[in-house]
């Protein structure tokens, strides 16, 4: 770790880092997320999007407390760290619903899109389809993230 790098450059410098595990991680589960149907392709769709646009500042925290703690791979770290970004994500789904917010990071709240869906669709009650998804979506997020964290490539020992 370089010790004379400014805060905002370690940051920044890790968000680089981490896209290709994010885009990885990302092509399969959309993939996936294909057999089960449109509208959870479309969630999954935005969900990466939502990521994508986040700060990540949590993940790298992630990256530095083990990099302080005399961590070195920093390949198996930088894919391990996306555990908590998916974990804030998802907490951020649920926030908005609870917050009313139609916009996050400067899109539709999740929420917001399904409810577009819903309308696009012909939904009887589109808000109510929003809202009742995008909680099912943010549920999902969490054993996402959990899979993620307890998915990694550490000893059992390290990851508890």
């Amino acid at each position: 770790m370089d010790e004379t790098r400014p805060a905002w450059q370690y940051l920044k410098d890790y968000q680089e880092q981490v896209k290709p595990h994010l885009k990885k991680y990302f092509q399969e589960n959309l993939k996936q997320s294909q057999e089960f149907g449109q509208t959870p392709h479309l969630a999954c769709q935005h969900y990466a999007k939502l990521m994508n646009y986040g700060k990540k500042l949590r993940g790298a925290l992630v990256k530095l407390a083990y990099e302080i703690g005399g961590g070195q791979d920093k390949i198996k770290i930088l894919d391990t760290s996306l555990f908590i970004e998916l974990f804030h994500t998802a907490i951020l789904v649920h926030d908005d619903i609870m917050d009313e917010d139609s916009l996050r990071r400067g899109q539709a709240s999740m929420h917001a899109r399904l409810a577009g869906y819903g309308w696009d669709h012909h939904h009887p009650k589109p808000e109510l389809f929003g809202i009742a998804n995008a909680i099912s979506i943010g549920d999902t997020g969490f054993y996402l993230s959990w899979q993620k964290l307890l998915s990694a490539n550490f000893d059992s020992d390290l990851i508890l």
